[in-house]
């Protein structure tokens, strides 16, 4: 809206392609990945998995956590997965490090 204020539940938004104004429902905004099917899972190969250790060694971090910045420099590090991918493996990775430290 002009007034400098974001629209509320319910209000109406502009529709320029002449049609019927659409009512805002409160739902989350869709972002790209809503709209991808899920595929079947592909391994990690051996060498992702190193590269993977060598991205944790190399961009540092504290913990068994693995933040959305430093995720990000990993993947690019890999080149083969997305952010996603390494935060779900970085996941699953240090959780099997924790049990085996028990």
């Amino acid at each position: 809206t002009s007034s400098g204020h974001a629209p509320a539940i319910g209000d109406k938004k502009i529709d320029r392609s002449g049609g019927e104004a659409k009512t805002r429902t409160g739902s989350k905004p869709k972002n790209e990945d809503s709209d991808r099917k899920r595929t079947k899972p592909v391994w990690w190969t051996k060498e992702e998995h190193a590269k993977f250790l060598e991205g944790l060694q190399r961009f540092g971090g504290e913990g068994d956590s693995l933040g959305p910045a430093r995720a990000e420099l990993i993947s690019m590090f890999i080149g083969t997965r997305s952010v996603l991918q390494v935060r779900s493996h970085a996941q699953k990775y240090f959780d099997r490090a924790k049990r085996e430290r028990k």
